[in-house]
Order: C-alpha cells, then structure tokens, then sequence
C-alpha cells in the first residue's frame, strides 16, 4: 500500500494495527487510546497508530496535505479539552516526507 500510494488501504492498515494493541494487548494509556479516537473523526485522516511506550507516546498519522494545519489544530485542541491537565505538554507536529535525513539538534 505504501509504495503503490494507496493512501486508503495504509491507513486501514494503520488503524487496524492500532486496533490490535488496544484490543489484544491491551496497549496505550487513556490519552492515547483517546487521541486515536479523536484522529478517526478528523477530515482528511487516513489513519493513525500510536507508539512509544512510556514517557506519554505519540500518535502519527496520515493526513491528506490539504487538511494537515485544521487537523492539526482541531487534534490539539480537543485532546486538550479532554485532557487539560497535558496543557504545555502535549505537542503537535507536521512532518513532511523528503529524500533524505536530517540531524536536528536542540
């Protein structure tokens, strides 16, 4: 799905495999289990997975580049609502694909 760019059939494959932590091993703090459910309501979502165990995680996901900056906002704001407490902490982010790495340092 990923080579071919069938955006569709990879973000079933991203929600199903984030399905399959919740359901069958019982993975993903409340947060982030919210969170992917916050992402299955954006327009322009394919998909979305989490990951990072401990120390809070992080959900990615597969945006269409035209919704990227509402979905983004709306994410944020609303895992905020849920979760006011994260406020400061939680962080949201677009990446964008390229052709090769790049070191950040902070």
């Amino acid at each position: 799905a990923w080579s071919s760019g069938d955006w569709v059939k990879f973000g079933e494959l991203m929600n199903q495999s984030c399905h399959s932590s919740i359901a069958q091993y019982e993975c993903g703090s409340e947060a982030m289990i919210e969170l992917h459910r916050l992402a299955l309501k954006q327009p322009g979502v394919f998909g979305s997975r989490f990951g990072g165990g401990g120390y809070g995680g992080c959900l990615m996901m597969l945006v269409e580049k035209s919704h990227a900056v509402d979905v983004q906002d709306n994410m944020l704001e609303s895992f905020l609502d849920r979760f006011p407490e994260k406020a400061g902490i939680a962080k949201s982010f677009i990446a964008r694909a390229e052709n090769n790495a790049r070191l950040y340092t902070v």
